[in-house]
């Protein structure tokens, strides 16, 4: 939006620019022809004045009266408001009459006229005319224009600050009032969202004491009863032992999700290809009587945050080793493609799949697509993997049917 507002300012500016050089432009050529329409009218009446002048002395001239032509050239310089001076000479060099005023003009043209007289006789009019008056007259049209051209660039250009930009200052402005109250709910959702980090972590931290005291102790009564209990009682400490157990690895899970929460991406290198194939040889080595075929797509590499990226394919690796525990032929498969020049990688198998139509609640937390007499779990691992992906700017999605297996592809972009 100031970019926008920006190259407008710059728009009109560089129209009030070229208006102004235009403007220039035609005042000069304007007062260059004022000027020289007032010289050529100037001359034009000096030298009518110089004919009428030279017919009179003529005659004078061919009786021989040579007196009364200096007496003319004074009458005529006199009564002249624009005739300077006036020389008289014959073809010979003799001057006939001459007429001067007191100050010669600071603005001045000359003008010649010829004077034929006799039979072969000629002598030449010098004429000195000021033009003061038509450069005082020129000056003063510049000047109005000047100022009129002026008057009217700034008119202009209000006129186009005011039609161009009020409308982007308007916008602008709300523009800044709507980013200032998303600024304050953001923040008010940021507090708010960091006190629910902060009481779940606190309560997550807060349970364990008296969980591990559960678990112990029903693992002591166990032990200290063996062969006392009926199978019932039996049975019912079993139960309050692995409830316990699966609210401890809920807790860890929760402690996870939240310290994701307030984590931060630190871009770097990271080879998926020796990630994956890590974790899987744990699994391999943590469960060396099942029998699996794992497949990892070698040259597998991605910026990411290397921590979060190995947490990240560690749920995916542990739901796909854990969704083929009853599959016959079970096959894991880590791989990559391309598209629209982004990279997508996917941990596929060939377990117990899901519904498609609950593909919604997949990767919401404490949502589970099994039950816990199938798989155990705590409905966490998957909400963390899509945390991850989120912090990276990146996309996850699923495809999987029942009995057939599932994919789950994501994409990681930490610089977008």
């Amino acid at each position: 939006m100031t970019e926008e507002l920006s190259r407008t300012r710059r728009s009109i500016i560089g129209f009030i620019a070229v208006l102004g050089i235009f403007m220039a432009i035609a005042d000069g050529l304007i007062i260059s022809q004022v000027y020289q329409r007032n010289i050529t009218e100037l001359e034009t009446s000096v030298s009518n004045e110089a004919r009428i002048f030279a017919n009179l002395v003529s005659e004078d001239l061919t009786r021989g009266d040579y007196s009364s032509v200096e007496s003319a050239a004074l009458n005529w310089g006199s009564s002249s408001t624009h005739i300077s001076s006036i020389d008289i000479v014959t073809a010979n060099g003799f001057e006939l009459g001459s007429y001067k005023k007191a100050e010669h003009p600071e603005h001045w043209k000359q003008f010649s006229q010829t004077i034929h007289y006799g039979d072969n006789a000629s002598a030449s009019i010098h004429l000195t005319v000021d033009t003061s008056h038509i450069r005082a007259y020129t000056l003063t049209l510049l000047s109005q224009l000047i100022a009129f051209s002026l008057a009217l660039i700034v008119m202009l250009g209000y006129v186009l600050r005011r039609i161009a930009l009020r409308p982007l200052n308007e916008e602008i402005e709300e523009h800044l009032r709507t980013e200032e109250q998303l600024e304050k709910s953001a923040h008010r959702l940021k507090l708010a969202k960091n006190e629910l980090e902060a009481y779940s972590y606190t309560l997550a931290h807060d349970l364990r004491t008296p969980l591990r005291a559960i678990i112990s102790f029903a693992q002591i009564i166990k032990e200290d009863s063996a062969g006392k209990l009926d199978e019932e009682d039996l049975d019912h400490l079993n139960r309050i032992h692995h409830a316990g157990q699966h609210m401890s690895a809920l807790i860890d899970d929760l402690i996870q999700l939240s310290r994701l929460s307030q984590a931060t991406v630190k871009p770097a290198d990271c080879d998926i290809s020796a990630i994956a194939t890590a974790l899987l040889e744990q699994h391999r080595q943590a469960d060396a009587e099942r029998e699996i075929t794992c497949r990892e797509q070698p040259g597998m590499r991605v910026r990411g945050d290397p921590k979060l990226v190995e947490q990240l394919l560690g749920n995916l690796i542990d739901n796909a080793w854990k969704y083929t525990r009853h599959t016959a032929n079970p096959m894991i498969e880590v791989g990559m493609r391309r598209q629209r020049g982004v990279k997508y990688f996917y941990v596929r198998d060939n377990g117990a799949g899901f519904d498609m139509q609950y593909v919604d609640k997949l990767f919401e937390p404490f949502q589970r697509l099994h039950t816990s007499t199938e798989f155990e779990g705590t409905g966490i691992g998957l909400a963390s993997v899509r945390r991850v992906v989120q912090m990276h700017n990146g996309e996850i999605h699923a495809e999987a049917a029942p009995g057939k297996g599932c994919t789950i592809t994501f994409s990681l972009e930490p610089g977008r």
